[in-house]
């Protein structure tokens, strides 16, 4: 490692293919950074059209479009939101942090009554995510079962 790299590292040859090196890099790098800005300018265009739905609309999400939304909606109350897994969930489709008490959060999105599945699932996911709270929240109504396991299991239910 002598003179001879030196100078086979400054040869005409090396310094152009280093010079192209550098504006590959550039390239990639800029590109990486306008895939990021575009993804949360998309993002934030989604959060607007949520946060503007009506009921009506609500009724007509997906499942997940209706976690998005509660996402967004336990942001505008000042909860902290983690979106679990859609598949394998352990029972909660959100976990929400305010003032150092975790919650966990069961979305259902149906078009009939929610019954005491959910309340099951959810109640199972305090003891997996280590919650001390735990919400079902629906765009319908619950059961009268599901209304009384909720009461003897201290989880608060949402409807219409």
């Amino acid at each position: 490692m002598s003179s001879s790299f030196i100078s086979d590292l400054f040869n005409p040859m090396s310094l152009i293919l280093l010079k192209y090196l550098f504006i590959l890099l550039f390239i990639i790098s800029f590109l990486i950074l306008f895939t990021l800005i575009i993804n949360r300018i998309l993002k934030a265009i989604e959060s607007d059209k949520l946060r503007k739905l009506g009921i009506k609309d609500i009724d007509n999400l997906s499942g997940l479009e209706f976690e998005k939304y509660l996402e967004i909606l336990f942001k505008n109350m000042g909860y902290k939101v983690i979106r679990t897994p859609y598949i394998q969930d352990y029972g909660a489709d959100l976990i929400i942090e305010k003032d150092g008490v975790k919650t966990v959060v069961q979305a259902k999105r149906y078009k009939s009554k929610v019954g005491v599945k959910a309340i099951q699932e959810v109640v199972a996911s305090m003891g997996y995510y280590q919650a001390h709270k735990s919400i079902v929240v629906t765009n319908s109504f619950f059961t009268k079962n599901a209304k009384i396991l909720a009461q003897k299991n201290n989880v608060e239910l949402w409807d219409r």
